[in-house]
């Protein structure tokens, strides 16, 4: 969040929904718009972020949005990225 606000993007964080809060939804100076979902989850659940995104429909509404699901796994201490348009 700081790097991306320091930036000068606009950055909105736990965004609510009629079903739920997204993490931060980012606006860049060109007014593009990125969504991002950040999970700690462990191997058997790699891919939830995007699914909460897709699942609880947190781009609806938001025109021409890029998703972004960012997750790390405590146990391997790997980082895992998942995108979406």
């Amino acid at each position: 969040y700081g790097f991306l606000y320091s930036t000068g993007f606009e950055c909105i964080t736990e965004k609510h929904t009629n079903k739920g809060r997204m993490d931060l939804l980012v606006i860049t100076p060109n007014k593009k718009k990125y969504i991002f979902e950040l999970k700690i989850v462990s191997d058997e659940q790699k891919g939830k972020s995007i699914q909460q995104v897709i699942q609880k429909e947190y781009h609806k509404g938001i025109e021409g949005v890029h998703i972004i699901g960012i997750e790390f796994n405590p146990q391997t201490r790997d980082f895992y990225i998942f995108t979406e348009s």
